[in-house]
């Protein structure tokens, strides 16, 4: 779905794409040369008569209803041509809108479908820490049982844990030796630190 943010903004910059129609010169620009082609025509067919000594403005509705047919026949054409170059920049307003529903659509199709394979994930990492829980509370019900029958049981159990532990200690130590090597600034620094630690 098309969020409100999205919207107003795929708005404004159709408003703008709409300003810069007829080859990046706007609208005012298509106003403004129809306006100026009727300016010229009816400015040319009064300085036609205008020069002229014996022209007067007539009173005849006739000659003026002829005059009103010749001024139309001529805008006609001009104000034809800019309603079709608004129709076709409509239709390519309509197309891009088409387009941009199309991705928004695909685009909420793919997040909806990550977010079923989010949640199939999330089931099955419910289902394994369920499964944990369950070794972990048999392992408990098993220790107890074995210190029953065997006391030694535990002992050893403790022993190998200790064990355990220092190797695991061992390792932390090993791993924050090589972090500390990997943080020096050249490999020359890590070679003269690693001969240096294990006298090389």
């Amino acid at each position: 779905m098309i969020k409100t943010n999205d919207f107003k903004s795929i708005l404004a910059n159709k408003w703008k794409d709409f300003l810069t129609m007829f080859d990046g010169r706007g609208l005012e620009a298509a106003v403004f040369a129809v306006l100026l082609a009727g300016v010229i025509i009816i400015g040319a067919y009064v300085l036609n008569f205008a020069f002229e000594p014996d022209t007067v403005l007539s009173k005849d509705p006739g000659k003026w209803g002829s005059f009103g047919d010749y001024v139309g026949g001529l805008l006609n054409p001009i104000v034809a041509l800019a309603a079709l170059g608004l129709l076709a920049y409509s239709v390519r307003i309509q197309r891009q809108e088409l387009a941009a529903t199309r991705k928004a659509l695909r685009d909420q199709a793919d997040h909806s479908r990550d977010m079923v394979r989010l949640n199939a994930m999330v089931t099955v990492i419910d289902a394994h820490e369920r499964q944990i829980a369950q070794l972990r509370a048999a392992g408990q019900r098993v220790r107890e049982t074995r210190h029953q029958v065997d006391p030694e049981a535990d002992a050893i159990s403790e022993n190998l844990r200790e064990k355990l532990d220092r190797e695991v200690k061992g390792r932390d130590k090993w791993l924050r030796e090589v972090e500390s090597l990997l943080k020096s600034s050249s490999i020359q620094d890590i070679a003269r630190e690693y001969a240096r630690r294990f006298g090389l």
